[in-house]
């Protein structure tokens, strides 16, 4: 039963995904995937919307994509291609959305490019990106917004204040840049230490 259960979700979240899909609409910058049942030769995998609205390709040229559905632009690769292929089942699947991203760098675990589809608290970014690499360290956070505004956060007081505190929300396009911490050159000290220290034996010697 169990099983069963599962195997049921699976399927419901498939076609829960290939509806949600089939009603977005494509932009430019946007990236695709278009596969051809047992047809690779015909298949491409990461392919970008220009700043035309149009695709390039192969065999067919330039294809317009931009402002149609997966579903409607399904229907036009399947028509283009007919004219090579008899009955082509083909699949469009939207694999990026241009825009609906934001940048983590600095003194996190795995710093990149996230998705994100709808204003995210900075804790919950900071996860995407496997987590600050040491929080004792951290001492501050900058924004950078999609308008190129700033503003900086302090982690001890932003993660420390009680849970009815005003949350600080991070929107696609922003950037989050945690700063590195500054650490202490103890080989540098060392250096200077032990030339002082000569220095000072010399010149008590003349």
């Amino acid at each position: 039963m169990k099983q069963l259960l599962t195997t049921l979700t699976v399927i419901l979240s498939f076609y829960g995904n290939i509806n949600a899909q089939s009603n977005f609409i494509i932009s430019r910058g946007d990236v695709l995937d278009i596969m051809v049942m047992e047809h690779p030769e015909f298949s491409i995998s990461n392919i970008t919307v220009l700043p035309d609205g149009t695709i390039q390709y192969p065999g067919l040229g330039s294809i317009v994509a931009a402002g149609m559905t997966s579903v409607q632009l399904k229907d036009t690769m399947t028509t283009a291609l007919n004219r090579f292929l008899v009955n082509p089942i083909v699949t469009v699947f939207v694999k990026k959305i241009y825009g609906e991203t934001i940048n983590v760098f600095g003194y996190v675990n795995k710093p990149g490019q996230y998705m994100l589809f709808q204003p995210t608290d900075i804790f919950d970014v900071i996860g995407m990106a496997g987590g600050i690499k040491s929080m004792k360290k951290a001492r501050k956070i900058v924004i950078i917004r999609a308008d190129r505004t700033t503003q900086d956060v302090r982690i001890k007081d932003y993660f420390n204040n009680s849970p009815h505190s005003q949350v600080i929300y991070i929107y696609p396009g922003d950037t989050l840049y945690i700063k590195e911490p500054k650490e202490v050159n103890w080989s540098m000290i060392t250096f200077f230490s032990t030339l002082l220290y000569a220095t000072t034996n010399i010149i008590r010697l003349l």
